[in-house]
C-alpha cells in the first residue's frame, strides 16, 4: 500500500492555470488526471525502490503496492472529478495499483472499494468542508495492522459486488512517499514518510532521474538519520552520506546510476533553490563529486562481477 501512499493527495488549483479545458467539468477532470499521473509515477518508483532494498533497512514492514484514497482528501471543486475519474467513494478506494506488485498479482483493481482487512473495518469518512488526508492515513493504518503478518483477506466491493481478496505482502524499508504542493523540493520527516514537491516530479522529467530523488531522501531513512537534535556539521555530513547511498539504492531497483549525476548538475546549472541551498547542506561542487564517485564505483564492481554493496561507512548499523 503505498502512497501512499499513499501518494497523495489533495487535489489544489495550482496544476489548474495548466488545464485549458472549455468547462468546469473538463478542466477539473484534467487536474485529477494529472495528479493521478504523478502519484503513479511516484508510487511505481518507491514501490521498486522500497522492495529492492529491504535486505539494507533495519526497520521494515510489509508493502502492498496499493495506492487509497477517500473523496475527503480532495478541495470541493474537485469531488466530483474524483468520484468521475477515479472512482473515489466516502470510503477507502484505491486509487492504483502499482504494475508488476503483489497487489497486482493478488487482483486488485483500481476502483475497488475497502470494507474490511481480516475482518478489520475500514471506516468511512463523508467529507467535510476542508479537505483531509487523514482518512487515507486511517485506512493504511488499518492495512498495515491486517499485513502485519505478511497476509490479508481483502473484502471489496467491485461495481457493486462484494468479494474477497488474499493478499501475501512483500517485504520492504518502512518508507512511504508523499507527493506536496510545494515548492521544488524534497525532504524527509523524521518519520517513514517523504514528501516530494509536484515541481520536483515535473523536473526530473524521467523514472531513473525521479528515482534518483527519492533514493537519496530513502537513504535518510535506510541510515537512520534524524533531523532533530543535531547541528548544522552532523546534517551536512548526513546528507553526504545519503548523496553516496543512493546511487546503491538505484542500482539494486534497477534504475540508472548514471541518472543522479545528470539530475543534480542539471539542478545545479539552473540556480533552482530549495534542496541544496540551506547552511546545513555541503556545498554542490562536493556533494556532485561524492555522488559521481560512487556511481563509478558501481560501474567498476559490476565490471569486475562483483556484488554491488555500498562501502562499510555506508551500511546501516
Amino acid at each position: 500500500m503505498m502512497w501512499r501512499r499513499i501518494i497523495l493527495l489533495i487535489a489544489v488549483p495550482l496544476l489548474a492555470s495548466t488545464a485549458r479545458a472549455d468547462s468546469t467539468q473538463d478542466r477539473t477532470d484534467t487536474v485529477v488526471r494529472g495528479l493521478l499521473g504523478q502519484d503513479a509515477e511516484v508510487a511505481t518508483v518507491g514501490y521498486r525502490l522500497v522492495t529492492a532494498n529491504a535486505a539494507r533497512c533495519t526497520a521494515g514492514f510489509v508493502e502492498s503496492g496499493l495506492t487509497l484514497g477517500t473523496l475527503a482528501q480532495y478541495d470541493v471543486p474537485y469531488r466530483a472529478a474524483a468520484a468521475r475519474v477515479l472512482g473515489m467513494t466516502d470510503r477507502p478506494t484505491v486509487e492504483l495499483v502499482v504494475p508488476q506488485s503483489v497487489a497486482e498479482q493478488a487482483g486488485i483493481k483500481s476502483g475497488d472499494v475497502l470494507i474490511a482487512a481480516d475482518g478489520l473495518p475500514f471506516v468511512s469518512s463523508p467529507p467535510s468542508a476542508k479537505a483531509s488526508f487523514a482518512p487515507v492515513e486511517a485506512a493504511m493504518d488499518t492495512l498495515d495492522k491486517a499485513l502485519a503478518d505478511a497476509r490479508a483477506t481483502l473484502t471489496i466491493d467491485r461495481a457493486g459486488q462484494q468479494m474477497t481478496i488474499d493478499l501475501v505482502g512483500a517485504p520492504a524499508c518502512r518508507s512511504r512517499f508523499q507527493i506536496s504542493i510545494d515548492e521544488l523540493d524534497a525532504f524527509g520527516t523524521d518519520t517513514i514518510w517523504v514528501k516530494l514537491s509536484s515541481q520536483m516530479v515535473d523536473f526530473a522529467g524521467t523514472p531513473d532521474a525521479l528515482a534518483a530523488v527519492m533514493a537519496h531522501e530513502l537513504a535518510h531513512n535506510v541510515l537512520g538519520h534524524r533531523k532533530a537534535g543535531i547541528d548544522a556539521r552532523a546534517r551536512r555530513a548526513q546528507e553526504l552520506a545519503a548523496d553516496r547511498l543512493a546511487p546503491y539504492l538505484m542500482a539494486a531497483a534497477g534504475y540508472d546510476q548514471a541518472a543522479a549525476v545528470a539530475l543534480w548538475r542539471r539542478f545545479k546549472a539552473k540556480h533552482l533553490g530549495g534542496l541544496f541551498t540551506s547552511p546545513t547542506y555541503p556545498g554542490w561542487g562536493q556533494r556532485v563529486t561524492a555522488i559521481a564517485a560512487e556511481v563509478a564505483r558501481i560501474a567498476d564492481l559490476r565490471a569486475r562481477g562483483e556484488p554491488i554493496l555500498p562501502p562499510p561507512d555506508l551500511r546501516p548499523r
